[in-house]
């Protein structure tokens, strides 16, 4: 039966790379303790995000989803994994908010500043002609810079869960590629992003990196009380 699966998502190894990680969604969740609900919160506000899947096709990549399009199943899935795994380090190696105790219209005045912010930052970079994937990654670093110099006592967190995030990722992939090795083929040539190491694509490093990095820090500053009171 594995077998059987297996061959079956030789149609569909980016859904496939999403199934590997559940293992190390798994060991984050495990380890997570009293931020374990937090961490499924991190994965899950981000799942919305999925639609936005379109603006790196056909530019970086063009992978076979399950229900077909340019954006579905697949990219939530990422999206949910990524924000849970890259939270989970963040919160084990630094103090971080839990939702336990969310000022919810602090939560959502900020969460609208810092999206519309950084949506107007990386749609300024493509009026000056970077791609949407090289604007994506320079928008996300620039969050980085900007919250790290707000909360400077999360850097190192956010430090560790870009490295770590980022590991976790090309770990799927590199296992993904083994299994399913037409999947390399997913990446469009012509692209500094999509040259490899190893044959991971240097997109997908780069892009782990910065994602691993902001969204721990982002998601913190949105769900931090607000001074003078602290979590309970």
């Amino acid at each position: 039966m594995i077998h059987d699966f297996v061959a079956y998502l030789d149609q569909y190894p980016y859904l496939g790379t999403e199934i590997i990680g559940l293992v190390g969604f798994c060991a984050a969740l495990a380890l997570a303790g009293a931020q374990r609900r937090t961490t499924i919160f991190a994965g899950l506000m981000l799942v919305p995000f999925a639609f936005l899947a379109p603006l790196h096709a056909q530019t970086y990549w063009h992978p076979e989803r399950f229900l077909g399009g340019d954006f579905g199943l697949e990219d939530a899935i990422y999206l949910f994994l990524g924000g849970s795994v890259s939270w989970a380090i963040a919160a084990r190696i630094s103090s971080f908010p839990t939702i336990d105790d969310v000022d919810w219209r602090r939560f959502g005045v900020r969460g609208v500043t810092l999206t519309t912010l950084t949506s107007a930052l990386w749609f300024g970079l493509g009026v000056v002609g970077l791609s949407p994937f090289s604007g994506s990654i320079v928008a996300l670093s620039c969050v980085i810079l900007l919250l790290a110099q707000l909360r400077p006592e999360r850097a190192g967190a956010a430090l560790s869960a870009a490295v770590g995030f980022a590991a976790y990722h090309v770990a799927n992939l590199a296992i993904a590629q083994s299994i399913w090795p037409d999947f390399q083929e997913t990446w469009l040539p012509g692209s500094t992003w999509t040259e490899t190491i190893a044959s991971i694509p240097v997109g997908e490093i780069a892009f782990s990196l910065v994602f691993g990095a902001a969204h721990p820090l982002g998601l913190a500053w949105l769900l931090e009380p607000p001074a003078g009171r602290a979590n309970r």
